[in-house]
């Protein structure tokens, strides 16, 4: 419950506020005589002090909730309670509170040596035939070097002598021909002019002059032969050497380039393999250890010193991964915790000073201080509500963790310009109230700031000694 009080002081004199349903009227420092009874109830708008106060209940509780639960990293299969060693009451660090199944979660923990033994395995593999593969293509890039060296070589030699040397030897071997046909024939005339005038026996000059004329004949078509000869190497022998030597030379270098391109990739789908191989024995081995810490976590100890709440589990029941089985609280750092409404943020902040009283136990009165209050609100409706931690300073020997407690403060709004409740009236236009102009009711609209029980504090729209009339709005007013 929220309680409000108002103390106003004016120099235009004190207006009363009937708490009966009876109007009040205003009254002005020179009236001798009290108004009429039927005129409306009005109210001298005044400067004074707004008290606010903040009453919210909740409940006593610890400030450290340890949650206590399997978590596990790796192991998705069946938790099975074994044993349950300790269900309630105090605890120490390390303490066992109970124990889970292992059989399944060691069969994957083996499941999980063996693959990382295989990926071992795999991975020596692979950086064995990364190393021959270097080896390999390092062969093959010396011997693509020395074929390519080789035909540049070649081309070198054609460029600077064999070239020249083809087309002069060609050119040489028809001279030669010719030289050595001239000479035949030479030889053939000076033996037919020997043989004419002699008287050799005719068999025998026959066979001489013949064999001469055979020779003649020979060198004739050997020339003729030769000549061809010429003109192939000249127009097509010489040109095709040519572009031999040079293409070849030009394939040595592309073949030297791709191989060390196809080097390169090759190298690079190798490491590529090793890293993969790499990740699989990284994945092998995180796999392990975390199943390995799995099984340490079935057994469940608890996180730190306190009290646990009870464990409501038996052998045999199943548990799921991240299931919350028990929580440990420390019950020498008690706090309340309530909701707070915006209204309630004029009153209270972090670090505010609150009073506490345990409804159980009406002699305990105890105080607190604000360790939290939410900076983000909840809607609910049309309210929205903030929490808010209040840390018990102090203790007693009643206090118990679950306990209702009542949580209350206040605060003091000084020179505030004050109007009773029941002079406002909320429209969908929004706030207004009835002022009395010339003996007349005429409505304004005003902006609220601050709100208690009885009195509401004006941000603007009334000034100081306005009259406002109380009550319904079809309300006539007095002259």
């Amino acid at each position: 419950m929220r309680r409000t009080m108002v103390w106003m002081w004016s120099v235009m004199g004190v207006l009363a506020v009937s708490g009966t349903i009876g109007p009040v009227a205003g009254l002005r420092a020179d009236d001798t005589e009290p108004p009429p009874q039927d005129a409306p109830a009005m109210y001298v708008v005044t400067r004074g002090e707004l008290v606010l106060a903040f009453e919210r209940e909740g409940r006593i509780d610890s400030a450290m909730r340890r949650k206590v639960r399997v978590d596990c990293d790796a192991y998705r299969g069946a938790l099975t309670v074994v044993e349950v060693v300790r269900r309630a009451g105090p605890v120490v660090t390390g303490d066992v509170l109970l124990r889970l199944d292992t059989a399944q979660l060691e069969d994957h923990l083996r499941a999980a040596e063996e693959s990382l033994h295989d990926a071992q395995r795999s991975l020596d593999i692979a950086c064995g035939e990364e190393r021959i593969m270097l080896d390999d293509h390092a062969m093959r890039l010396e011997s693509a070097q020395r074929a390519k060296d080789q035909a540049d070589h070649e081309l070198a030699i054609w460029e600077q002598f064999n070239s020249e040397r083809m087309l002069r030897a060609a050119r040489l071997s028809v001279e030669g021909r010719e030289n050595s046909l001239a000479d035949q024939k030479e030889e053939l005339a000076q033996l037919e002019f020997m043989y004419e005038g002699t008287r050799l026996d005719s068999d025998t000059k026959e066979i001489v002059l013949e064999r001469a004329r055979r020779r003649v004949r020979i060198s004739e078509e050997w020339l003729e032969i030769v000549r061809n000869d010429t003109t192939i190497t000249r127009e097509y022998r010489h040109g095709e050497q040519d572009r031999r030597l040079r293409e070849d030379a030009r394939h040595r270098v592309t073949e030297l380039a791709n191989a060390t391109v196809k080097n390169r990739f090759a190298h690079a789908r190798k490491e590529l393999g090793i890293l993969s191989a790499q990740r699989r024995v990284r994945d092998a081995e995180q796999q392990v250890t975390k199943l390995r810490a799995d099984l340490e976590r079935m057994v469940v100890t608890a996180p730190v010193d306190g009290i646990i709440t009870a464990i409501d589990l038996q052998p045999d029941d199943t548990v799921g991964n991240q299931q919350v089985l028990t929580e440990v609280l420390d019950p020498n750092d008690l706090v309340v915790n309530v909701s707070a409404t915006a209204e309630d943020l004029r009153v209270i902040g972090q670090g505010s000073s609150i009073v506490l009283s345990v409804p159980a136990f009406q002699e305990i009165e105890l105080t607190g201080t604000v360790r939290e209050l939410s900076t983000v609100g909840v809607p609910s409706g049309d309210a929205t509500h903030f929490a808010a931690v209040v840390g018990i300073d102090g203790s007693h020997h009643l206090l118990r963790i679950g306990l209702r407690c009542i949580a209350s403060a206040e605060a003091v709004i000084t020179d505030a310009l004050l109007i009773p409740v029941e002079a406002v009236t909320e429209t969908d236009a929004g706030t207004i109230c009835r002022i009395l102009v010339d003996g007349e009711a005429v409505e304004r609209a005003i902006r609220l700031g601050a709100v208690g029980d009885e009195m509401m504090q004006v941000a603007s729209g009334l000034a100081e000694g306005e009259r406002v009339l109380l009550g319904e709005a079809d309300d006539e007013a007095g002259e």
